[in-house]
């Protein structure tokens, strides 16, 4: 059974990556939800989301997939040390990113965007210009690079399509 992380961030948004978790359920992969402490956060849609542990705690061994959804985030989350510290370790995995709007900041800040292709919202990526200098911004809905499908929350479908296509798996 393949299987995946979601990092819920506190005010993440579920609309972007929704069809993604669907899928990643009704093709019986095993989610493995996470959070920066270990305790439910509240998304932007203001639900309550239940958690499996902290990414502090956990360590992606065998996984084939990271989801960070975009949302409102403030920069002290997507600089959270605890957050670099697993995503670099996912990384090292050589498993793959899918990673929606304001969720590529996560991977800028832990260093791991340098010189990638990546989608976004334009005015996200504008308004954090420093974070952005090493890697090659996109006005696509969605691109792959390196290891990342990264998508400016536009068309979530379609987001879901590129990364189950990147995993050779047809959905």
């Amino acid at each position: 059974m393949p299987k995946a992380a979601f990092i819920a961030l506190p005010k993440c948004r579920l609309h972007d990556v929704s069809p993604l978790l669907e899928t990643l359920a009704l093709q019986d992969w095993r989610l493995r939800t996470l959070t920066l402490d270990g305790a439910p956060c509240t998304t932007a849609e203001g639900l309550a989301v239940c958690t499996d542990g902290s990414v502090e705690e956990a360590v992606p061994l065998d996984l084939a997939l990271c989801v960070l959804p975009g949302g409102l985030y403030p920069a002290q989350v997507w600089n959270d040390i605890r957050l670099h510290r697993y995503v670099r370790q996912f990384a090292g995995r050589k498993g793959w990113f899918a990673v929606s709007g304001e969720g590529s900041a996560c991977l800028a800040a832990a260093g791991l965007l340098g010189g990638l292709r990546f989608s976004a919202p334009l005015s996200f990526v504008e308004s954090q210009a420093p974070l952005f200098r090493y890697s090659i911004h996109m006005t696509t809905p969605i691109s792959i690079d390196g290891g990342v499908v990264s998508s400016d929350g536009s068309d979530p479908a379609g987001f879901c399509q590129a990364v189950f296509g990147r995993l050779n798996i047809g959905v």
